[in-house]
């Protein structure tokens, strides 16, 4: 994983694939058993699930594996930098044979769209972040303060992992002031 430049296809991909892929996993549950509490649980659990793996990926996989790879990130935001999308759909496909595989089809296909939409929301945010002006329409609402965070953690502070919340940052004593 020596170069992380993507063309703006690669860059994208994921943009497309995350939302078909969990609206497929969540219809197709619901279609062979009908809507269920599991199935809700599962989503909901997927999406809290992907902010803690938001979390380590960056600051222990990005910062330490893979630092020098995820500096060019920081050093140049504006470019289409990332993890290529056959990376990001083997790792789907692991948790979603891990999640079906642990706890059946209901509790799985929820945890799967879950995570997808979870990450989908990151790719979101963190695009935006980069390519648009998130939180600047609203000053000081929650999407603007952590914005804030994100620049702040892009400009040196070594902290702030967390893309979609600060959730993580919080609790294991990295969010620092923006």
């Amino acid at each position: 994983m020596k170069d992380w430049h993507l063309s703006t296809r690669s860059y994208y991909t994921d943009f497309v694939v995350a939302p078909v892929l969990a609206l497929a996993a969540v219809t197709t549950e619901a279609v062979r058993h009908g809507p269920s509490a599991r199935l809700a649980a599962g989503v909901a659990l997927g999406v809290l699930g992907w902010t803690a793996v938001e979390y380590v990926v960056h600051r222990w996989i990005f910062h330490v594996a893979y630092r020098r790879e995820h500096m060019a990130h920081h050093q140049r935001p504006k470019m289409l930098i990332g993890v290529p999308p056959w990376q990001t759909a083997l790792a789907f496909a692991a948790v979603f044979g891990a999640a079906v595989g642990a706890t059946g089809w209901a509790w799985g296909s929820g945890l799967f769209a879950g995570m997808l939409a979870g990450y989908f929301g990151y790719i979101a945010i963190h695009e935006r972040m980069h390519h648009g002006s998130l939180g600047r329409a609203f000053p000081g609402n929650c999407l603007d303060r952590q914005a804030r965070r994100h620049a702040a953690h892009h400009h040196g502070t070594e902290g702030n992992f967390g893309v979609t919340t600060p959730l993580w940052d919080f609790l294991l004593g990295t969010l620092k002031r923006a």
